[in-house]
């Protein structure tokens, strides 16, 4: 039975993604009655002006299908050429440094970080303040 899709929103059908104004062929799966239920679908009813996408090769109603064009973009799924006088200029390569370190002016100590000071190694009068907890 063939269909047009009426409810867009990234759901698939067998494995395939679907459009709004997409026109598909029921596969007889457990969920195509679902699917007529809930909306997602609508059986076709007479004849339609039904038109063909050489890009993806999915089929779309009249309107659906112009809609489509806009948004798909098959013509920028090659390679792009860009012709814009601004950026005809070479790109800077980027220099990434893996070791930032490598040049600093302090010793790293190889076993890693010195230890934290305690409290009362760093002021000895102090005073502790405990937050909750008891």
């Amino acid at each position: 039975m063939r269909v047009i899709v009426t409810k867009g929103g990234g759901w698939c059908y067998a494995e395939l993604p679907v459009e709004l104004g997409q026109i598909i062929e029921l596969r007889g799966f457990r969920g195509d009655p679902n699917l007529l239920r809930f909306g997602y679908v609508q059986e076709i009813e007479g004849k339609i002006e039904e038109r063909h996408c050489d890009g993806c090769g999915k089929d779309f109603t009249e309107d659906s299908y112009n809609n489509h064009r806009r948004r798909a973009r098959h013509d920028l799924d090659g390679p792009v050429e860009v012709t814009s006088p601004q950026l005809k200029r070479p790109a800077t390569p980027v220099k990434i440094d893996r070791d930032p370190d490598k040049d600093a002016d302090w010793p790293l100590e190889p076993e890693g970080a010195p230890p934290v000071p305690k409290l009362e190694e760093e002021s000895p009068g102090g005073t502790r303040i405990r937050m909750g907890g008891g």
